[in-house]
């Protein structure tokens, strides 16, 4: 067929994808009002929307005219094969096909432009890192440390990095961070299906191949549901450069001239490495299944050559990603990976998750009780026809080599991770352990749509239907897929702690580029951390002592975090009687002074919250002696149900004195011995210290300027005499602490916190972040990469 472009197909398609975006923005927001989403039966949701869902007739016309288009385009390719004639003409060219894609992209990943923003699941935490980064880039600054969060935090240091420094760049471009966020996830989305395009076309030699596999790899909505309705937003970028690296893979194997092959394998081990700057723990895996697939591919290729552009390929790659991995491993002592990771506790997915259709909101098939979690999605029972095609293919017909093999045997790796994952052998491997089942579906949804679009052009030709079999084949995946874009699920936070939240922000305000000098606890009753602590510093741009529970440093993990946790239960219980009990509790008053909290804002029974406000704070406490006390002694025995338990079990003390026996940050606290007044203790505490324990002083200390920053603190002192100075911030051992312009050597106290000798008189101490000598050497090496590959891009360009 000539490759001309079908008038009325064209017109129908582009009508159809303006009824969609209309769709989008007029219908599905209504479906917000739904009080359940998730694994529910199509009847139960029916009538969640006949009670909360308000459709109006317009509503009803736009879903007849969405469903009358798509009929309509069914029976133009009946009659006419007006379809096929629009597939022949998209694959003309490489350009028209990724025009395509694009355009087709913008349609499928609507619902990420719907209004408002999606707080749930871990997206809080992660709108959390990405705003800070915003800030800091706003302010001149790399993003390598905040004091907003959990008493200072090295934050992207020990977390894949590039998704956030991408949406603050994003939000300098477009001057609204919702709209950056949206505009990076759709973006990724995008071009994941156009990097599988790009790759599967190479592997195949085949343009309809590509497109099949692209619209598989964009609609699969596990892709949507692991990245959006989960709040994994960093994987986005995962998804957008996997199929990158593997066609960085496929370049170098197959360039011949050598000065494109150079340039491929740089730009190629770049793509790698920038896996880890997304997420190591992913990249990590990512790294295995490139190898495993290379080593395939080069059984085939047999070329020696080729085989040395693969290792340096690898080479490259793992140079770039050390940037943040190698730091991540060899510094993990100071911070909670030191503990290691591991969620096998998590559910596994089941082979329903795969194959029963849904979108999340709604489930045609009721999944069981056992499976009803969001630990799995659908991935498309047309891409599991095509998988289970190409194995039938690949048995039968043995001149079907090339890249069924080796993609088959890579999807069966992948699938082996998940359905086989607590078999004991693999539990033995501590990096699959860090990882739970669900996450490997990432590289399930990467292969099998891979292989879906390399059986397609095959399994049309075995049937002799040719270019209209892929054609049928296209129309049959969006029949399947394309419904489960109709989804809207953003739900920012509100309620009855937003005026309390606005005023603090009000407060906040005042104090223009600098930070609020006293910090916040936000104990917000039975709110997930990730979504409370992120929350509140959103909304009222208010350090906060506390932080979500991973990649923290100790200051956070074992005081800020134990110190809030045991303020939740203690002010939850308000209402009961426990009052003035509170009010007057010394040891409260001891630990707050310890954090510089300035503001609590307490959830009670019942519903109803509490605003405390302390006056007179500051972040330096002095005391003339040191003392050992282990970390160990801060490990607590007891869950938060033991407690629960314990609270109403008669014991002949009140439920203040029972909680004050059972979390061990309260012995740390009582013995300190923390004055009631000024900001004096009789010792401070730490777990190691070398030198004179006890000064035999009585000093004091006042607090002359107090200057806070995103990464920066200045403190003038005066202290009547020789003192050791505790300061509520968080000890590492990249963080610069200078005295009077001298750099001097800090101590960490056993909560975590920065300690130093000072003598009488007035000082100023400076906290500055800065990166460890590792680190600086590695950025270093990467630039060199960098500029190696612009230099190879530039010969190739000059050769042409």
């Amino acid at each position: 067929m000539v490759a001309r472009l079908p008038r009325v197909a064209t017109g129908l398609l582009a009508l159809l994808g303006v009824l969609l975006l209309v769709h989008q923005r007029l219908t599905m927001v209504k479906f917000k009002a739904l009080k359940s989403a998730g694994y529910i039966s199509p009847s139960l949701f029916w009538q969640d929307v006949q009670e909360h869902v308000g459709l109006a007739g317009s509503d009803w016309l736009l879903a007849a005219c969405i469903a009358l288009v798509a009929v309509s385009l069914l029976v133009i390719e009946w009659r006419g094969k007006q379809l096929t004639q629009f597939y022949i003409y998209l694959v003309h060219n490489n350009r028209r096909a990724l025009v395509f894609l694009a355009l087709f992209g913008v349609v499928c990943v609507r619902y990420y432009f719907a209004p408002g923003m999606y707080w749930g699941g871990d997206a809080s935490a992660h709108l959390a890192y990405a705003h800070l980064a915003a800030r800091s880039l706003a302010a001149g600054e790399w993003p390598l440390w905040t004091n907003f969060l959990g008493c200072g935090t090295p934050y992207l240091q020990f977390y894949g990095f590039l998704f956030f420094v991408y949406v603050a760049v994003l939000d300098l471009v477009c001057r609204d961070f919702y709209w950056a966020i949206k505009l990076a996830l759709a973006s990724a989305h995008i071009a994941s299906g156009l990097g599988m395009f790009c790759f599967v076309r190479l592997l195949c030699r085949s343009r309809g191949a590509g497109l099949v596999a692209a619209l598989a790899f964009m609609l699969s909505f596990w892709h949507v549901q692991q990245v959006l309705v989960m709040g994994r937003y960093p994987l986005s970028l995962f998804y957008a450069f996997l199929p990158w690296v593997f066609y960085g893979v496929e370049c170098a194997l197959q360039t011949e001239d050598a000065k494109r092959r150079s340039a491929h394998i740089l730009w190629g081990g770049i793509a790698l490495g920038l896996l880890a700057w997304v997420h190591p723990g992913y990249a990590f895996w990512g790294t295995c299944f490139v190898a495993l697939y290379s080593a395939l591919r080069l059984a085939q290729e047999r070329d020696r050559a080729a085989l040395w552009a693969v290792l340096f390929f690898f080479a490259i790659g793992v140079l770039v990603g050390a940037v943040q991995t190698l730091p991540m491993w060899w510094e993990r002592s100071y911070t909670v990976l030191s503990t290691g990771m591991v969620l096998t506790s998590i559910p596994d997915p089941n082979w329903r998750h795969l194959i029963y259709w849904s979108n999340h909101m709604l489930h045609a098939v009721p999944l069981p009780l056992e499976y009803a979690h969001w630990y799995g999605g659908y991935i498309g029972v047309s891409v599991c026809a095509l998988v289970l095609a190409a194995v039938y293919c690949s048995g039968r017909w043995r001149r079907l080599a090339g890249a069924l093999p080796v993609l088959l045997c890579s999807l069966a790796v992948a699938l082996l991770l998940v359905f086989a994952y607590r078999w004991s052998l693999l539990q033995a491997l501590p990096p699959l352990r860090a990882m739970n089942a669900a996450r490997y579906l990432l590289f399930v949804v990467f292969f099998a749509s891979a292989l879906a679009g390399a059986i397609a052009p095959v399994l049309a030709g075995l049937l002799r239907w040719r270019q209209r079999g892929v054609a049928l084949i296209i129309v049959a995946l969006c029949l399947d897929l394309l419904p489960t874009t109709f989804l809207d699920i953003n739900t920012t936070p509100s309620g009855q702690r937003d005026e309390m939240l606005d005023e603090m922000a009000a407060e906040a305000a005042e104090y223009g580029e600098q930070m609020p000098p006293g910090r916040a606890i936000i104990t917000l009753g039975g709110m997930h951390p990730y979504l409370a602590f992120s929350w509140g510093y959103f909304k009222t741009a208010t350090p906060l002592a506390q932080a979500d529970p991973g990649n923290l440093l100790p200051a956070s993990n074992l005081f800020a975090n134990p110190f809030g946790q045991f303020l939740n239960r203690a002010l939850g219980q308000v209402s009961g009687g426990m009052g003035d009990e509170i009010k007057n509790s010394q040891l409260i008053r001891a630990g707050i002074k310890l954090l510089n909290v300035r503001h609590v804002l307490a959830a009670q029974e019942e519903g109803k919250t509490s605003w405390l406000t302390f006056g007179g704070q500051n972040p330096v406490l002095v005391a003339p002696r040191l003392a050992l006390y282990e970390s160990s002694h801060l490990q607590s025995a007891f869950s938060e149900e033991e407690v629960e338990r314990m609270l109403w079990k008669p014991t002949g003390m009140s439920r203040l004195e029972v909680l004050e026996q059972v979390y061990p940050i309260v012995g740390l606290i009582r013995r300190m011995e923390v004055a009631p007044s000024g900001s004096t203790a009789q010792r401070i505490l730490l777990a190691d210290y070398g030198g004179q324990p006890d000064l035999a002083t009585e000093p004091n200390v006042e607090v002359l300027a107090h200057r806070l920053f995103n990464q920066y603190v200045e403190l003038e002192v005066d202290l009547t005499e020789r003192a050791y100075a505790r300061l509520a911030y968080a000890w590492y051992p990249h963080l610069r602490v200078e005295v009077d312009g001298q750099r001097v050597e800090a101590w960490s106290t056993t909560g975590g916190f920065v300690c130093l000798p000072l003598e009488a008189g007035r000082h100023t101490i400076a906290l500055t972040p800065e990166l460890s000598p590792l680190r600086r050497a590695l950025w270093t090496l990467c630039g060199v990469v960098l500029l190696a590959a612009l230099a190879a891009s530039w010969r190739v360009r000059r050769a042409i």
